[in-house]
C-alpha cells in the first residue's frame, strides 16, 4: 500500500497539511533522506542535483530541486521531504516520476502545477525540460498562498484598513459550524480591529436549502448599511428559519429585516428581484476556485487554516506573511522560474 506521501503526488491524499514544511530548516537538514546530500546553508548538493530550502522567518516554507532528467531519486527525496515521506516512499514515487504520462504533462509549458493535497493547502510545480544529456527535472512543493487578488471584493468587511492580517472567512448561514466560528471566534478577531481585517464572503453548500436565499438577504441588507446585525440575526435565529420551506423562508428575512428597521419595501423588492445573486455566485465560484470544499473556511494573509481558533497557527502564518520578505514573494519568485 502507498503511503500518505506517496498519495499526496498522486492527487488522492486526505485534507491535511504536509508535516515537514513548516518545520525549522535545522529539523529539516536532519531529515534521512537528505542523508547523501552535502549542506552548504540551506542547500544540498549530490552530484548535479540540488535541494534547496526555502526559509522565511526561521521556518521551511518551500523545497525546490533541481536535477539531471536521469536523477529521479533526487527529485523524490525532495518532494518526500517537504511531504513528511520516508525512504519506504522512495521507489513507489519514483516509479511515479518515470511514468511517461506524467513526463508528458511535466513537459507543457510551465509544467504541471497544482495542489498537492485536496484541502489545497499545499501546492507542486513540476516540469521536465531540455532534451538528451541536458535535460532536467526541476520540482518545487511549497504551502499554497493565496495572493489578495484570488479573493473577490466585498463590502462586508470588519477591522481597520490599516489592518496589517486579513482574513477571508467564507462561510453558510446554514451551517452549524459556521454558528459557532461567528459566536465564539469572530469576536476575538472583532476585538483587535487593528490587528485584524474581517472579510466575509458567501459559500452556501449545495444541499443546506436555504443557504443561497440567506447569503442573498444578508446582501440585501448590506445594501442598506446592515450586513454585520443582519447576519448576527441570521445566526441567532439558526434554528427558526432552517427547517422552513417555500414561501415561509423569504418571509421569515422580511421580518428579521423589519425588527432591524431596514426600509422593508426596499428589503422585500432586492430579495424578491434576487438583486445579488450574481454577487452570491461570484463569491461561491471564487471560493471553489481556491479549493474550499465545506465552510467555514478561514484564509489568514491567503493562507489557509486548518485550525482558525488556534493562536499558535495564526501566529506562525503572520511570522511568514508579514515581514519584509514574505512567503508569497518567495513562492511567487521560485514559482516564475517555471516557464
Amino acid at each position: 500500500m502507498l503511503s500518505r506521501a506517496v498519495f499526496l503526488f498522486l492527487f488522492l491524499a486526505p485534507s491535511t497539511a504536509a508535516a515537514q514544511l513548516w518545520a525549522t530548516p535545522q529539523v529539516t537538514a536532519q531529515n534521512p533522506l537528505l542523508a547523501g546530500f552535502r549542506a552548504k546553508g540551506n542547500t544540498f548538493t549530490r552530484g548535479q542535483a540540488t535541494v534547496t530550502l526555502d526559509v522565511v522567518a526561521g521556518q521551511v516554507i518551500g523545497v525546490y530541486a533541481l536535477a539531471p532528467a536521469g536523477d529521479t531519486d533526487a527529485v523524490a527525496r525532495a518532494l518526500l521531504t517537504a511531504w513528511g515521506g520516508g525512504n519506504a516512499d522512495l521507489a513507489a514515487l519514483k516509479k511515479t516520476l518515470g511514468q511517461p504520462g506524467l513526463q508528458l504533462r511535466a513537459r507543457m509549458k510551465g509544467g504541471l502545477r497544482q495542489s498537492a493535497t485536496q484541502d489545497g493547502s499545499d501546492l507542486l510545480a513540476l516540469q521536465l525540460r531540455g532534451e538528451g544529456a541536458k535535460a532536467q527535472w526541476q520540482a518545487y512543493a511549497a504551502i499554497n498562498i493565496q495572493p489578495p487578488s484570488a479573493f473577490p471584493k466585498t463590502r462586508n468587511v470588519s477591522g481597520k484598513a490599516t489592518a496589517p492580517n486579513d482574513l477571508h472567512v467564507l462561510s453558510d448561514f446554514q451551517c452549524p459550524y459556521c454558528q459557532k466560528l461567528w459566536n465564539e471566534v469572530l469576536p476575538t478577531w472583532e476585538k483587535d480591529p487593528k490587528t485584524y481585517r474581517v472579510s466575509h464572503l458567501h459559500f452556501p453548500l449545495d444541499f443546506h436549502g436555504n443557504a443561497f436565499l440567506a447569503a442573498e438577504a444578508s446582501e440585501c441588507a448590506a445594501a442598506q448599511g446592515k450586513f454585520w446585525p443582519y447576519a448576527d440575526r441570521l445566526f441567532r435565529e439558526f434554528r427558526m428559519w432552517t427547517p422552513l420551506s417555500g414561501g415561509d423562508v423569504p418571509k421569515q428575512f422580511n421580518s428579521y429585516a423589519r425588527q432591524l428597521k431596514l426600509n422593508p419595501a426596499l428589503f422585500q423588492a432586492c430579495l424578491e428581484k434576487h438583486q445579488f445573486r450574481a454577487t452570491v455566485n461570484a463569491q461561491l465560484n471564487a471560493g471553489k476556485k481556491l479549493g474550499v470544499r465545506g465552510t467555514p473556511t478561514v484564509f489568514l494573509n491567503g493562507v489557509k487554516m486548518s485550525d482558525y481558533s488556534s493562536p499558535t497557527e495564526a501566529a506562525r502564518i503572520k511570522s511568514v506573511t508579514t515581514g519584509k520578505i514574505t512567503a508569497l514573494t518567495v513562492v511567487t519568485k521560485r514559482l516564475a522560474q517555471f516557464r
